[in-house]
């Protein structure tokens, strides 16, 4: 090709055709820069295109943490209503307006959160990476809501471990008897169900001052934090919300590994019923949400720190309807009829767990405390 265009301007000047050889010369030029741009946009596009693809596995990347942080959030939040709930019974208990519960979680007083969100460290750096404004400052919103969880979680851990432990040990109220009645040096499953917390020790503390004020701290640091991690859930979900929308539904779909969990449909104001519904109706070999036995067990007690003990009666026989052979659901079913002081069918439910599982040691432990009822 080189030499059919070097003949060609041989010609013209041998020719002495000047004119006609420039002009040819001026559009040899030409085609060259074209040549050249068009290599140069063909690049652009693949590097443009690379980048589009680097930026849409990131974005996966994104929604898949955000996902798995969404579970560690959520069960942050249960536990922190499950704490709250029992800061509320030992307030009514020391106003005489309740009395003790066994299904409430007194050793929750010792114990202190130790989840820890990750998604900071893993996308810190991703910010420099986005150009997308909006993308970017969803980014950098939901990283600073993620540091104020964080630090509230860190307050909160402060006032279990500064305050709350060293009253429980001034005032005897660790139960050392309980914990070494456990002969085996590694079960720490017996050990937990333990009675952690005397609970005689601690009602003569509920008419002391300093009593008093240690529920203030709890029920105000607990709300902080609830109120952060429900701030942080929110922008969770916005945020992944709108990166599905961005990259296309599709495009996720492929690299999807969490089934919405039932919770979900509480969110999106469902009613017990209609989830039931829901459940009923799926497909248990292909089933859109998560309705295994411990779904909806999490689901039932999440019912229960909100104080909603019908809906979670519902869940818990829901339960026992689909997974007749779980100890399980009949024992945190049994829970949730001593709340409701249903005595005499919580009775039968703890016997029937016992019956599916003998060594279930919190059933044997509920049906001793059901004979004082009678």
């Amino acid at each position: 090709m080189i030499k059919f265009f070097r003949k060609i301007r041989q010609k013209l000047l041998n020719e002495n055709r000047f004119s006609k050889y420039l002009i040819y010369a001026i559009g040899e030029i030409i085609l060259v820069m074209i040549g050249i741009l068009l290599a140069l946009q063909v690049n652009n596009w693949n590097e443009l295109r690379k980048k589009e693809q680097s930026e849409i596995q990131l974005y996966q990347k994104i929604i898949a943490d955000l996902n798995s942080e969404r579970t560690i959030i959520e069960n942050k939040i249960y536990s922190l209503k499950d704490h709250q709930n029992l800061h509320f019974q030992l307030y009514d208990e020391s106003q005489g307006i309740a009395e003790y519960d066994p299904t409430t979680n007194y050793k929750n007083l010792y114990t202190y959160s130790v989840g820890k969100l990750f998604f900071y460290e893993n996308h810190s750096k991703s910010l420099a990476l986005i150009n997308d404004k909006e993308t970017h400052n969803l980014l950098k919103k939901y990283i600073d809501q993620e540091k104020w969880a964080t630090t509230s979680n860190e307050d909160w851990n402060n006032v279990k471990i500064e305050e709350i432990r060293p009253f429980l040990t001034k005032h005897g109220i660790k139960n050392t008897d309980a914990v070494f009645n456990v002969q085996s040096f590694d079960d720490w499953v017996a050990v937990s169900y333990s009675q952690l917390i005397s609970y005689p020790k601690l009602v003569e503390q509920y008419d002391t001052v300093e009593f008093d004020q240690l529920l203030y701290e709890l029920r105000v640091y607990t709300t902080w934090s609830l109120y952060h991690y429900n701030l942080l859930k929110e922008a969770n979900q916005e945020f992944e919300k709108f990166l599905k929308n961005k990259i296309g539904i599709e495009q996720f779909e492929s690299s999807k590994e969490f089934s919405p969990i039932l919770l979900e449909l509480l969110l999106e104001d469902k009613t017990v019923d209609e989830i039931i519904d829901i459940v009923r109706n799926e497909n248990p070999e292909d089933s859109t949400y998560d309705i295994s036995e411990q779904a909806l067990t999490n689901l039932g007690y999440n019912l229960i720190t909100d104080r909603e003990l019908n809906d979670a009666k519902k869940i818990f026989e829901l339960g026992i309807e689909l997974y007749p052979d779980s100890y399980n659901i009949y024992d945190s079913y049994g829970e949730c009829l001593i709340k409701l002081k249903e005595y005499e069918n919580a009775s039968k439910a703890f016997k029937k767990a016992l019956e599916l599982n003998p060594e279930n040691f919190n059933s044997k432990r509920l049906l001793e405390y059901l004979k004082t009822k009678g």
